[in-house]
């Protein structure tokens, strides 16, 4: 679960960069924005990277669990080795 919630924290923390900045232009108060574009998300967006990094580890499961398995007896049809 920790190497699935790397990228999905890393998007989170990109788009709050980005958000805080604009809206800090926009208002003219860093600190306003920090508290009106960023805190008030903070606890929504934590409980959504957990939920992503689960449901992506589960999923990773799941589908590894159904890969098929080579047949390495026999060459691939249609290939000359």
């Amino acid at each position: 679960m920790r190497t699935s919630l790397i990228p999905f924290f890393i998007g989170t923390v990109i788009i709050y960069v980005f958000g805080v900045a604009w809206l800090s232009v926009i208002l003219g108060d860093f600190s306003k924005a920090l508290s009106l574009g960023m805190l008030p998300f903070l606890p929504g967006d934590l409980l959504k990277l957990i939920a992503r990094g689960a449901g992506a580890a589960a999923a990773w499961k799941i589908t590894d669990s159904h890969q098929p398995t080579a047949n390495t007896d026999r060459p691939l049809r249609g290939y000359k080795l």
